[in-house]
């Protein structure tokens, strides 16, 4: 008969066939020295606005420009383009953003303070 094997003997050789993992050797490769970063020279750029950028485009076309006469006592703002219509003063609105938003907007603000904005 054979003998069977236990499990301590099992055990005891799976120890045995363990191997110690394979490091690579670095003393063989040589060290490169650091180079210095090469930096371009860096040209000065001066910030711009992007509403004054947006403002030079559509002033080339005189159909992306709203004109608002404001009859009211007050001032008043148009939220859409950001634009302050002064009291007694003609206003010109650019169109930054679709234009029957901005007319629409022109329209509430007369229905709330009384037909007061004219639109040329």
């Amino acid at each position: 008969m054979a003998k069977r094997k236990t499990n301590t003997e099992t055990d005891v050789q799976a120890e045995d066939k363990v191997t110690e993992p394979v490091v690579a050797d670095d003393t063989d490769t040589p060290v490169k020295p650091v180079d210095e970063p090469v930096v371009a020279p860096v040209e000065k750029v001066e910030p711009t606005k992007a509403e004054s950028v947006v403002e030079k485009k559509a002033e080339k076309r005189a159909d992306n420009v709203i004109k608002v006469f404001n009859n009211a006592s007050r001032n008043l703002y148009e939220p859409a383009t950001a634009t302050l219509l002064k009291s007694g003063e003609t206003t010109d609105i650019f169109i930054t953003v679709e234009k029957q938003r901005i007319i629409n907007n022109i329209n509430q603000l007369n229905y709330l303070h009384g037909n007061c904005l004219v639109i040329q």
